[in-house]
């Protein structure tokens, strides 16, 4: 089974009907959202004016047979603690919540589908960046 974690980039890209991030996310049978990308999103939602919408859309998703969350594992939390030391002593640091989301994508030892490309700076993570 071919499997990829999402960032909150793409799954905003998706919802808004992009052709080259479903083109990219037709290759996997499972897609995982982290918890911290369901953060993110609630965030931007209740700032919003379409919060209402934006969580109607946001369950349908979620509710998709190909689509699971991902929480936080031991094993997520162990590469959340290694990445940041990481990134800590090469001077490079990223966002907290972008490390979480990298974590996770290591853990499940599965790419990241992302548009940031800050991501590139983490050593061993399989990054995939649509055009």
């Amino acid at each position: 089974m071919k499997r990829a974690v999402i960032d909150t980039n793409i799954y905003t890209d998706l919802m808004n009907g992009s052709r080259s991030v479903e083109t990219q996310l037709e290759f996997f049978d499972r897609i995982l959202l982290p918890v911290t990308v369901l953060g993110e999103l609630l965030y931007g939602f209740a700032y919003g004016s379409k919060e209402a919408e934006n969580r109607v859309q946001l369950d349908r998703f979620l509710s998709r047979d190909f689509v699971k969350l991902s929480c936080v594992s031991r094993s997520t939390s162990e590469y959340y603690a290694l990445l940041m030391t990481s990134l800590r002593r090469n001077g490079t640091p990223l966002p907290t919540n972008d490390v979480w989301i990298a974590a996770a994508a290591c853990a499940e030892k599965v790419p990241l589908v992302s548009r940031d490309r800050h991501f590139e700076k983490i050593s061993g993570l399989q990054l995939i960046t649509p055009e």
